[in-house]
């Protein structure tokens, strides 16, 4: 289905920074009806689509002013985002239509990976109260592996297979409505490579993988990437296929001017430019007298300006009007373009009944992990929205670099066939996390955080996580993890860790150092709720050590806490980084047991709850915590510990302690703006805290008196690889302290 077309030169890919699924399959389903063969007595018409990104919505304007006219399309040509418009409309989508897709298209998460929260299994949620970034370095055959892209281009794959589906058992794309062919590039080759059948969404794909930004897309064993790099208005692909007349539309970006040269990311833009000028430019050249070059002027809109698609479509209709005199010449009479319209245009599609499910797993994840998230009922007639759902799961077990769907026809009825390609990177994984905290008398606090995770050691998934933290506090800790069931409802596990920090104590003059040491290990058993949450119950120990030297006596304490727990939690959250819809709500009960070797017979209960609620760009989140032991006595390593962002923000991490206590959280903030590329972000917000808390001991209680008031005021950005926080906190007296986080949440 696919045939080279010459070599061009690939070095710029490693440039590139914002730029597979098998073998096309002979679908046999109910086809769009046959193009009208072309008026012999007029030109046959070939319409090339460039490609540009966000850039390319100008060629649904062109589109619109093409019918406007009456001017038939008979052959179809397009690259990356022209090959999206172009596939769409060849495929009988009208203008109209089109341009409501593309609006109703949320483009910044399109390009993200991570499906919606609320979707994701409570397992890797868990992830979550780490700072760690989101960006994963894999370690495989002896080697650390990157990701082929920032996104694996999952969600625009789905979007796209919706959008064709009722053309999926259009194998050839001359049986379109319009004959088409989509442009890629094989990054192997680094040759030109013509897609003219197969699935249609998997050749829009593959031409729209924009190097750095977007995986690339896997067909016939090709590895394909943006066509753009080597063919990006290709004129001469339309003039093999017969076209006797070319209307080009090239929506290229310029060249920057030297001010725009200041930084790396503007010279890699610049060269990539390069690229896609010069053979837009060598295609330009192929025009001949009678053909038609549209150039719509879309002023400094750049190809991942897709919030401003609506107005590149008007720009696409101002480029094609100044046209219009020399467009005339191609029109025809409104009856014979009524004709034409009528083949051209989808027919109503009746949804087949679904008969069979059929599942090609390519990954290191069993199959039964992966039929147990699939609920789709067989016997109905086909909806997208159910497989999505499924895929949606599946997707969220965090293993998938790629999960498509076919719908295709067999002997025995229709067939939706998954497809599951696991992530090249996998399935050991490392994370990293850093944060900072500066007040104004010289204390600071740092840390990096290093995650390791291996995951589908075994059939049901067992996986072993290793957290090292390294700084202020120097934390190792390992956990393994194992599923009981496919559907991971039980589960059982064991963990160890071993931590490290030191506090300093002034009496009378005299300094004394302090080295705290934990070691502890747990036993656990529980049923997790899905996405939402877990109930979990095990046996708990912990040996703490405290080495302090004071005018040179060396003092040694020793503690044994061991005993019991229970974990109940429920998280809603519909993001973490900066919620806005949801919350979370986390019980414990802990309950020291002298039979089990601890020093102390006591319990404890740890409350949790937090709430975001949000109002057009405005976003308030609430959250109340208490600790108590009920009248009995606590170890003093485990305190109530208040200090911290958003913990009493103005003042340092366990600052204030005392064996029990209480905080309430008021924050407010609000979305200030979005970030320039979609593809590295979504959202900046600027917002403030007012927090009020206070601890006592064990024969205390709570009073208004003693509570320590504090609030922050802080910008957060959220990025790919996780949020970014710039901080100030404020206490009582003047007190601050400066905070900086890379991939820390709420």
């Amino acid at each position: 289905m696919m045939r080279p077309a010459g070599v061009g030169s690939i070095l710029a890919l490693l440039l590139l920074t914002g730029a597979g699924v098998g073998p096309p399959r002979a679908w046999s389903q109910a086809r769009t009806a046959a193009p009208p063969a072309p008026d012999t007595t007029r030109p046959n018409i070939g319409l090339v689509l460039s490609g540009g990104g966000a850039r390319g919505a100008a060629h649904v304007g062109v589109l619109k002013v093409l019918e406007e006219l009456r001017i038939p399309v008979d052959i179809l040509v397009g690259t990356s985002m022209g090959s999206i418009v172009g596939g769409l409309y060849a495929s009988g989508l009208s203008p109209v239509e089109l341009e409501e897709e593309l609006l109703a298209i949320d483009w910044g998460d399109a390009f993200r990976d991570s499906p919606p929260r609320e979707e994701i299994e409570y397992r890797r949620k868990h992830d979550d109260s780490a700072f760690l970034v989101q960006f994963q370095l894999g370690f495989r055959n002896g080697g650390f592996v990157l990701p082929q892209g920032l996104s694996s281009g999952q969600k625009l794959g789905l979007i796209l297979s919706r959008l064709t589906v009722p053309v999926s058992g259009i194998d050839d794309f001359d049986s379109l409505s319009i004959p088409f062919r989509a442009v890629a590039a094989d990054i192997v080759a680094g040759e030109e490579v013509i897609l003219e059948g197969g699935s249609l969404f998997e050749a829009m794909r593959a031409s729209m993988s924009v190097p750095g930004a977007l995986s690339p897309y896997e067909i016939d064993g090709r590895l394909l990437v943006d066509g753009g790099l080597l063919n990006n208005l290709p004129v001469d692909v339309a003039k093999r296929m017969g076209a006797d007349v070319i209307i080009a539309v090239d929506i290229s970006s310029p060249y920057r001017d030297q001010e725009h040269l200041g930084s790396i990311l503007g010279i890699t833009e610049q060269v990539v430019r390069m690229m896609t000028r010069e053979n837009s430019d060598r295609n330009i050249e192929l025009l001949e007298t009678g053909d038609i070059l549209i150039q719509p002027d879309l002023g400094e809109m750049s190809s991942a300006d897709f919030d401003e698609v609506a107005d590149a479509v008007e720009m696409g209709e101002e480029g094609a009007r100044q046209a219009t005199r020399r467009l005339r010449a191609l029109s025809v009479n409104k009856a014979e373009y009524d004709r034409y319209l009528a083949g051209h245009r989808r027919p109503e599609w009746v949804p087949p009944v679904v008969e069979n499910l059929a599942i090609e797993n390519e990954s290191f994840v069993s199959s039964g992990i992966i039929e147990s998230r699939i609920e789709q009922e067989l016997g109905r007639p086909f909806q997208s929205d159910s497989v999505e759902a499924d895929i949606a799961r599946l997707f969220g077990l965090g293993e998938f670099q790629q999960v498509a769907y076919y719908l295709e026809d067999a002997p025995d009825g229709s067939t939706i066939r998954l497809k599951l390609k696991e992530k090249p990177w996998g399935p050991n994984y490392f994370r990293f996390g850093l944060s900072l905290a500066d007040d104004t008398n010289g204390n600071s606090d740092f840390n990096l955080l290093v995650n390791h995770t291996w995951t589908q050691l075994n059939r049901l998934g067992g996986e072993w996580k290793n957290d090292l933290q390294i700084g202020s506090r120097t934390r190792l800790t390992s956990e393994f993890y194992q599923p009981l069931d496919y559907g991971g409802r039980f589960f059982v596990g064991a963990g160890t860790g071993l931590e490290e920090t030191y506090s300093f104590e002034t009496l009378a003059e005299v300094t004394s150092r302090y080295r705290l040491r934990f070691t502890t290990s747990d036993l656990f058993a529980g049923i997790q709720f899905g996405a939402v949450g877990e109930l979990a119950v095990g046996l708990h120990t912990m040996r703490f050590r405290a080495k302090s030297t004071a005018a040179g006596d060396v003092q040694k304490i020793r503690v044994f806490d061991n005993g019991v727990f229970a974990r109940f939690i429920l998280d809603t959250f519909r993001s973490i980084s900066f919620p806005r819809e949801g919350g979370r709500l986390e019980i414990t009960f802990w309950k020291g047991e002298e039979w089990y070797g601890s020093d102390l017979d006591y319990q404890k209960l740890e409350f949790r709850a937090t709430r975001a609620t949000t109002k057009g760009r405005y976003t308030l989140l609430t959250e109340a915590r208490l600790e108590t032991g009920f009248g009995t006595d606590l170890p003093e390593h485990n305190d109530f510990e208040l200090g911290g962002f958003g913990n009493l923000s103005g003042y340092q991490e366990g600052e204030i302690t005392d064996q029990q206590g209480g905080f309430l959280y008021l924050g407010l903030y609000r979305r200030i703006g979005g970030i320039p590329d979609s593809s590295l972000g979504s959202a900046v917000y600027l917002g403030g805290s007012l927090e009020m808390g206070s601890t006592w001991n064990g024969e205390g209680s709570f009073k208004l008196k003693d509570q320590v008031f504090g609030g922050s005021l802080f910008l957060g950005i959220d990025t790919i690889l996780g949020p970014i926080y710039l901080a100030q906190g404020f206490g009582e007296g003047g007190r601050r302290v400066s905070y900086f986080f890379l991939g820390r949440s709420f």
